[in-house]
């Protein structure tokens, strides 16, 4: 019963969690890129952030050294800019020397994910189930995250 202190740890953020849209990511260029079924298999982050958005700034960091840490173990992190541009992701990426993978939605997916506020970040288990999901920076978001992908890929 080791999941049962994560899962109580984590319970705020698991408001929303069931089964996920099938998402279709685009490239910055808007290219069909990839399917987030297709990444069944693997723990999956996903999360959505702008170049304008304070938390976004403080989150993409701490991502990028979760996708480091987990990187052998197949862990995927995906970001996803919604910017109305793309050059103004292109830039910040570079800028602050990410290289978490960046993708794009269409517009309607971003009213039916019902992301109103951001960040947003979803975590999905090796089924592409819905795990978690939650908005705004936390303080311990990297100690969250790293315990939940963890636990997932003890699964």
């Amino acid at each position: 019963m080791k999941a049962l202190p994560i899962l109580l740890l984590l319970c705020p953020l698991l408001a929303g969690a069931g089964v996920p849209p099938d998402l279709t990511l685009y490239d910055l260029d808007y290219h069909k890129a990839a399917a987030l079924s297709d990444l069944k298999g693997s723990v999956v982050v996903v999360n959505f952030w702008a170049t304008w958005c304070g938390p976004c700034r403080v989150e993409l960091p701490l991502l990028q050294k979760i996708a480091r840490a987990h990187a052998k173990e197949g862990v995927k992190i995906l970001t996803v800019n919604l910017d109305d541009k793309a050059a103004k992701a292109r830039t910040f990426i570079e800028r602050q020397k990410l290289d978490l993978p960046v993708y794009r939605i269409a517009p309607e997916e971003v009213r039916r994910l019902d992301l109103v506020s951001i960040p947003v970040s979803m975590v999905f288990d090796k089924k592409g189930e819905l795990i978690a999901r939650w908005t705004g920076l936390d303080e311990n978001f990297e100690s969250k995250v790293s315990a939940l992908i963890e636990e997932l890929l003890r699964k």
